[in-house]
């Protein structure tokens, strides 16, 4: 089962899998989701002693440029208590996974150089947590350089 959560202040959608609630709200600043088998506090790291897995996963896009291209670096505004991995995948081809090595507290900008022989139309990226740490992400920025050959 997915339970869906909007957030309607910032337009935004999180996802729970596997959990079979039936209602969710917050209580005194703490998310929580009921169902037959209780009420549960949706915070913390691990679930049942389990690290929490969260992705973020942005559709395939050309960037709104229509030739080949490729990207020299991405900078990402994050806030983490821990490191993330990125994995960026250009035309259904060989995806790539880099670190984000987060080490201090806080709102921050991480850099990510890309490799030049990484190229092509589309690509998607895809963040996720490691060992269930908690994190936000602000925006993403990336220096593009559009490639001539691609459209004729």
């Amino acid at each position: 089962m997915i339970t869906l959560d909007f957030n309607a202040k910032v337009k935004g959608t999180t996802q729970y899998r596997n959990f079979n609630f039936n209602s969710m709200a917050m209580f005194n600043g703490r998310p929580m989701g009921a169902s037959s088998s209780g009420l549960f506090f949706l915070d913390g790291a691990t679930d049942n002693g389990t690290a929490i897995e969260s992705i973020i996963e942005f559709k395939k896009s050309d960037l709104g440029i229509h030739n080949n291209k490729r990207l020299r670096f991405i900078v990402f505004g994050i806030e983490a208590d821990g490191d993330l991995e990125i994995t960026l995948t250009v035309d259904n081809k060989e995806a790539r996974t880099y670190t984000v090595p987060v080490d201090t507290p806080g709102q921050q900008r991480v850099r990510i150089p890309v490799g030049r022989d990484g190229y092509g139309r589309y690509w998607s990226f895809k963040i996720k947590n490691t060992n269930g740490v908690d994190f936000s992400l602000d925006d993403i920025k990336a220096l593009v350089v559009p490639l001539s050959s691609g459209i004729r």
